[in-house]
């Protein structure tokens, strides 16, 4: 058992602890779900690899080090330089419409978010110049806009469109229900998968016109007033999503997603040097974490981010807040 020191956070220790126990149980109940009775070991088998496999993406650092994720909560928890930085980051005051927003979370737990998410983005951004990536984005929003106007003039490739998006989500599940369940779909959705999601969605649309009166926050639907999304209940949620899902077409799927790649490719790339040693975590996440601070504490404090890098990181030698400044958003 870790004798945390007394200035940790009680709740991220709290955090840390939970995610050790719920990691020991969840191998333990890996390895008893093998042996249980009725249930095919091949199933379970490729469940604890796919578990494994998303328990693994959550841990890994995403840096050449191969540093946890978990270690790095340890750090910010135990790591000596941490103790003045959360004095630090609890005497300042936070802005009104921060402190509005996390209310209930508390500042501790905002940072912590903070850098797990900054470890998620690291892996995904782009690590190419900014003229690399507008040349290639732009072609692939040409190239989803010229196979829109293809699909567009020619009859037969326009009504595949139409469910094609029904069609792949109905073969996965036909697949799926095979595989899994053991269980063989009517020859009717064999022959056209595209019927598994509609006939779901023709199920959704009955339930909102049956229940229709949940949209209001009255009895019926006199009152006008539209229940937020947060109150709709389970039934409401899943009766809108599957009939948007099968409402889609992949015409629209491709314009869409040609107007999204058109628009990120006019924006700077998160990395600014790639291949040079700014393409490293470690400059990147000193930049993200002191605009972290400006935007939650109204100023960079350079000293804390210092040390929240060095107890993240895990340096050897100590930032100072010299080595913060030059990473300092300049807008």
């Amino acid at each position: 058992m870790v004798d945390f020191p007394g200035w940790a956070p009680a709740s991220l220790v709290e955090k840390y602890l939970r995610e050790q126990a719920d990691e020991a149980r969840r191998r333990e109940q890996a390895q008893a779900d093998k042996v249980e009775k009725g249930v095919p070991a091949w199933w379970l088998d490729e469940i604890a690899r796919e578990e494994e496999h998303q328990h693994f993406l959550e841990q890994l650092f995403y840096q050449q080090g191969g540093v946890e994720i978990l270690g790095a909560l340890f750090r910010l928890l135990t790591h000596p330089d941490m103790e003045l930085a959360w004095e630090s980051l609890r005497r300042h005051p936070q802005s009104k419409k921060i402190h509005a927003n996390f209310v209930s979370w508390g500042f501790e737990e905002a940072l912590w978010w903070h850098v797990r998410d900054c470890f998620n983005q690291f892996r995904i951004i782009s690590k190419r110049t900014a003229q690399e990536k507008k040349k290639s984005m732009l072609r692939v929003a040409r190239a989803a806009r010229d196979l829109v106007e293809a699909i567009r003039e020619d009859p037969d490739a326009r009504g595949m469109a139409e469910d094609h998006i029904s069609h792949v989500m109905g073969v996965e599940q036909a697949k799926y229900q095979m595989k899994y369940l053991e269980d063989r779909p009517s020859p009717g959705l064999l022959f056209m998968p595209s019927l598994n999601l509609k006939s779901e969605a023709h199920s959704a649309r009955n339930l909102l016109e049956v229940v229709d009166w949940e949209w209001y926050e009255g009895e019926d639907s006199e009152s006008g007033k539209f229940r937020q999304w947060r109150q709709w209940s389970d039934s409401m949620r899943f009766a809108y999503w599957t009939d948007a899902a099968a409402s889609l077409s992949l015409v629209e799927l491709l314009s869409e997603y040609a107007k999204d790649v058109e628009y990120q490719a006019g924006i700077p790339p998160e990395i600014k040097q790639p291949g040079r040693a700014d393409s490293v975590f470690k400059p990147y996440f000193i930049r993200k974490t002191s605009g972290w601070m400006k935007w939650f504490y109204g100023q960079p404090l350079d000293d804390t981010t210092a040390r929240v890098v060095t107890a993240v990181l895990g340096l050897s030698t100590p930032l100072t807040r010299d080595d913060v400044r030059p990473y300092r958003d300049k807008s």
